[in-house]
Formats: C-alpha cells, sequence, structure tokens
C-alpha cells in the first residue's frame, strides 16, 4: 500500500495471483484492510491485467500521506485518496460489464503540524472521488504507429513518438539494443499517478481548502505518445503498446518502423487553413498525415510516383507525413 506500510504484499501476490490468473472471469481484486483508498492495475504473467482497488477507508481513524515514516510510491498503483467514504460497484449481467463508484463523505488528518487529526472537509451528500468500469470481450485499442525513433550521441538521448493516445490509461515502452537484441529498457507509464497531497495553505489566517491537502497528480500533462531515455552509445530500436480504460493492450508497433526523415527532404509543411492538396512523390508505402494536434487528417497507400492527398485542417498547421519502412519520400510539398 503506498499510504500505509504495514501489509505483506508477498504473502497476497503468493496466495491469491495464481487464482486471477486461472480465472476469465474476474475483472477485479478488492481488498484491505489499510484505513486508505487506491486504485492500481495488477499485470499478472499471463498477459492479463485486473484493476486494484484498495477500499479500506470506511470510517475509522485514516491513514493519510505523513502518518508514516515512509510512503511508497508503487508502480501498480495510480490513484490514492485520503477520503473517508464507501463505494458501490454495480454489475450488468447482459452487458457482461461493471462500473464502480467512489463516494468521498469526509477528510481528517493533522492540519499545519499538529499532532491530533481533524476533520477538514466533510461532504452532504457524498462528492464523487473515482469511478471506473469494464466490460467482458471488449474489443482491443488500435496498434500504434511509431512515427520517429532517434538517438542522439552527443547526449545519449533515446526518444521516441508514436501516433496519439487518445483516452488512454497506460503505455508500455520497450527498447533493444540492436547489436545483441538486449531489452535495455521495458517500463509501463501510467495517464496519472496520484500520489501525495498538496501543503498547507491558510488565507486570512485560516486554512484555504481551493490549496491545502489535495491530491497531486504526478504524471499531470504527461503525453504517453512520446518517451526519452539516456542510454550508453549504441543502435536502439523501440516499440510501444497502448492500454485503454477496459484494461485491454493493444498490439505492440512495429519494431522495425521509421520514419525519420531522409537528409535530402523536408517531412513538414504548412498549411495555412482551407483545402490544401499535399503531394508526395513516393516509391510506395503508407501516408498518415496527422496534425501537430494528434488528429488524423488523411491515410493513404501510396503508389510508385507521384500521390496527390487533399487535407481540410480547422487552421494553420503542420503536416508530417508518417510512413513505413517501405516508403521513401523523395518529395513534399503543398499545393
Amino acid at each position: 500500500m503506498e499510504i500505509s506500510n504495514t501489509a505483506t504484499r508477498e504473502e497476497i501476490a503468493e496466495r491469491l495471483f495464481p487464482v486471477f490468473e486461472n480465472s476469465t472471469k474476474i475483472k477485479m481484486y478488492m481488498y484491505g484492510h489499510t484505513h486508505s483508498v487506491e486504485r492500481g492495475i495488477l499485470e499478472l504473467k499471463n498477459g492479463k491485467s485486473i484493476t486494484l482497488f484498495l477500499n479500506g477507508n470506511g470510517g475509522s481513524y485514516p491513514d493519510y500521506f505523513g502518518k508514516y515514516s515512509t510512503n511508497i510510491d508503487y508502480p501498480e498503483i495510480h490513484r490514492n485518496s485520503e477520503f473517508i467514504g464507501f463505494a458501490i460497484t454495480e454489475v450488468d449481467p447482459v452487458e457482461k460489464s461493471y462500473q464502480t463508484t467512489y463516494y468521498g463523505v469526509s477528510q481528517r488528518r493533522p492540519v499545519n503540524g499538529a499532532s491530533s487529526t481533524t476533520y477538514i472537509r466533510k461532504y452532504d451528500p457524498a462528492e464523487i472521488i473515482d469511478q471506473w468500469s469494464a466490460k467482458c470481450d471488449a474489443s482491443v485499442p488500435t496498434t500504434p504507429t511509431m512515427i520517429k525513433q532517434e538517438y542522439n550521441a552527443t547526449d545519449g538521448i533515446f526518444s521516441l513518438e508514436a501516433s496519439p493516445a487518445t483516452d488512454m490509461m497506460s503505455a508500455e515502452y520497450q527498447i533493444i539494443n540492436t547489436a545483441n537484441q538486449e531489452m535495455v529498457i521495458d517500463t509501463i507509464i501510467h495517464r496519472e499517478n496520484i500520489f501525495g497531497v498538496t501543503g498547507y495553505f491558510e488565507t486570512d489566517g485560516k486554512i484555504d481548502l481551493e490549496k491545502s491537502y489535495l491530491p497531486v497528480d504526478l504524471n499531470e500533462g504527461i503525453d504517453l505518445s512520446t518517451f526519452t531515455a539516456k542510454l550508453p552509445t549504441g543502435n536502439y530500436k523501440a516499440k510501444i503498446r497502448y492500454r485503454d480504460n477496459n484494461l485491454n493492450w493493444s498490439d505492440y508497433s512495429d519494431i522495425n518502423s521509421s520514419i525519420d526523415s531522409p537528409a535530402e527532404t523536408d517531412n513538414d509543411v504548412v498549411i495555412a487553413g482551407g483545402t490544401a492538396e499535399v503531394v508526395i512523390v513516393s516509391d510506395g508505402g503508407i501516408a498518415e498525415i496527422y496534425s501537430p494536434y494528434g488528429a488524423l487528417l488523411a491515410k493513404t497507400i501510396l503508389t510508385n510516383g507521384e500521390n496527390r492527398i487533399n487535407v481540410t485542417p480547422d487552421s494553420q498547421v503542420i503536416v508530417r507525413v508518417v510512413r513505413n519502412n517501405k516508403c521513401t519520400v523523395k518529395n513534399l510539398r503543398v499545393k
């Protein structure tokens, strides 16, 4: 647990995880006994993912950040809360789905270094703090396309960019050293990682509840479609996959894809609103044209020679042509 440090995680894993792996019905695991609320994702050895939900803050003296000497930000937990409350899970057997809503009724903790706890927030009626759902047999996300992957030998930074991760919950990045095929990075990052609370703030000599002791999202503003890592000098390739809110993974992107622009051509062109014709002279392949905001404007199979694609952006944008490893763009321009 992230707020409490008294649980025996290894014992839980040893007894229960094999049961989860052998069942096709389990979508969520609810547990306690620590007095806090946390939600995360359990990655099982068979590739399946299920929701973890710690619902232990039902009215007794709560656990809160700072109560224990150590708070650990576990990678499998991406939301936690100090709010005292309750959860309601609604199951739809016809649709083979469920929805869980966690309602907060109060928050109790020490204020401004005090030794005793006090109620700093009370909600009547209760407020929705968290909500999630899952559905059996749901389709998997679309396989992401690798837009860019490159290694900068000057600063040792490997960077990648993939197609937009719109409404995705997580992304997994795998980077391989092509010299020995060794995987040097295999990591999962979530869209959000709520861990900790803001500090104490005053206005006119009183606690400012608009600022004080509110949840902090350490991943606020993160773009799951991009990733960077500092690596030793070498040659690397990467692949990426996305997980949706139903906890389904997409397939991995093609590790051999590389759409870095050839030196003899410019991969970006500017369209200043209205309808424009993008002209691509190519030896074949697939072109996907995106705006900088992640909107797919056009996708087409390229023929050998000159290809003309009409796009209509809402405003001035830079259009980037994404192409697979079979396509070499020799000329890109707008008419």
